[in-house]
């Protein structure tokens, strides 16, 4: 026979189950924010000055960005396929987004400029495939055939300094990287290295540093 203290136990613990009704209480809240209806959506982006500023893009070419902390959003294409975006962190205003090519926004996203082949140097959109996958072809030294931009990183120390990795072939087939520096807002690039066996992931700059 159970013991009077643990049956006077059982009895409260049962109580006190009854008198909850529904799943445990949860402290955290989640609700969709972003855009819908056009496929998957990726590469969410704050901006470090301002968390409202949200950038973000979908399987489907287009680019999306918020102003407001996601209760309104704009589309924008650059074209081909958006692989990436980065916010200067001196200018709030400015923002860069990495598709075929590199592009520069200095009005906070309303309009766009490529900076990345130069499109003055008989730079050429082709579209190719049954996707419309947009291609370029560009006289600009700094963008060798057959390459595309990949990522883009910007120098938290000097915003007018940016740091480039463009992916392609080489004429036997083998993948490559070259990674190229700006430094002076894009007007001209130097090479700093290419990678011929690695797989350049990621771009990573410290303040004080730059690697």
């Amino acid at each position: 026979m159970m013991p009077g203290r643990a049956l006077l136990l059982l009895c409260a613990a049962m109580a006190f189950t009854q008198s909850r009704s529904g799943p445990a209480p949860r402290f955290d809240q989640w609700r969709i924010i972003g855009p819908g209806g056009a496929g998957g959506m990726f590469l969410p982006t704050i901006s470090p000055h301002d968390p409202k500023i949200v950038l973000e893009r979908c399987d489907m070419t287009g680019s999306y960005i918020s102003l407001d902390g996601g209760e309104s959003w704009r589309m924008f294409n650059l074209r081909s396929g958006t692989s990436g975006f980065a916010f200067d962190p001196i200018r709030p205003n400015v923002i860069y987004a990495v598709t075929s090519a590199l592009w520069r926004s200095e009005d906070t996203g309303r309009t766009w400029s490529m900076i990345l082949p130069d499109p003055k140097k008989n730079t050429v959109e082709h579209m190719r495939g049954d996707h419309a996958s947009a291609a370029l072809t560009s006289d600009d030294p700094a963008y060798p055939a057959g390459h595309r931009v990949r990522m883009v990183a910007v120098d938290p120390n000097d915003s007018k300094r940016l740091y480039v990795a463009l992916t392609g072939r080489r004429a036997g087939g083998s993948s490559t990287t070259a990674l190229l520096l700006t430094a002076d807002y894009g007007r001209t690039w130097s090479k700093l290295k290419e990678f011929t066996e690695e797989q350049v992931l990621l771009i990573s700059l410290l303040p004080g540093k730059s690697r």
